[in-house]
């Protein structure tokens, strides 16, 4: 099983045009350069990306580029609890800024073209959840 955290920004916001929704670490940045972080919440995401940054390796930019049909996301392995749990407060930390991420989860999430004990990142199947909501 795997889980994803996704928000309301469309893929094509980001700086990759892809035809899936961004997932928790995209939309704390489009959020931020949107000016939609009220100052009393920004430190704490700080505090829970600085985390992230230490304790969860960042997969190379490759895998989000036409070479992989510009498409891929990522997810949690299921296992990942610590890394759930940290996703967990970012989304609550998002949604005091009225930005609400739901979550999901699959057992389907396409063709996995990178994996580490934590997290994969698949070019989705069309039955793999994509969009917010």
């Amino acid at each position: 099983m795997y889980l994803r955290f996704i928000s309301p920004f469309a893929g094509d916001m980001g700086p990759y045009k892809r035809n899936v929704d961004c997932g928790i670490f995209q939309a704390v940045r489009i959020a931020r350069e949107e000016g939609l972080i009220p100052s009393i919440i920004n430190q704490d995401l700080t505090d829970e990306l600085a985390w992230f940054n230490a304790n969860l390796s960042a997969p190379k930019d490759r895998y989000f580029t036409r070479q992989y049909g510009n498409v891929c996301i990522c997810w949690f392995r299921e296992d990942a609890q610590i890394f759930i749990q940290r996703a967990w407060r970012i989304a609550s930390l998002l949604r005091a800024a009225d930005i609400w991420i739901t979550f999901t989860r699959t057992d389907n999430p396409g063709m996995i073209v990178y994996s580490d004990p934590y997290q994969i990142i698949a070019r989705p199947a069309k039955s793999t959840p994509t969009k917010w909501g």
